[in-house]
This record gives C-alpha cells, structure tokens and sequence, in this order.
C-alpha cells in the first residue's frame, strides 16, 4: 500500500493543479462592434481563411463571460 500511495498522492496534485487552472480562467469583455465592422473583419476572414472568436453577450452567475 506505501508503494501506491506516492502515485495517488502526485496524481491528485495533478488533478487539482488542472481544476485550479480552469477557475483561474476568465474571460474578459471584447468591445462591441459595429455591424460594418462585423462585415469588415468576416470579409477578411474568408478571403484568408482565417477563424473568428465569437463573444456572445451573455454572463454567468458570477459576471464572467462564457467561453
């Protein structure tokens, strides 16, 4: 059992390293644009086949965006 018991233990740790990474991670506000804006940089985008981030206007119970 004391041979298991330093692999559960770093296991664990690494475990919660992982859940605390993921509480740390907020996502901040991007500021709003216009709809020819909008069109500007899609434009862009297709043309570079290049992604786009999507931040849509909706929060979670602490204020935080969704990612």
């Amino acid at each position: 059992m004391k041979k298991w018991a330093g692999f559960f233990l770093s296991e664990h740790t690494a475990e919660q390293e992982k859940i605390q990474k993921g509480l740390a991670h907020i996502n901040s506000p991007k500021p709003q644009m216009s709809e020819q804006e909008i069109g500007e940089v899609l434009q862009v985008a297709r043309l570079k086949n290049k992604s786009v981030a999507i931040q849509i206007e909706a929060i979670d119970n602490e204020g935080n965006y969704y990612d």
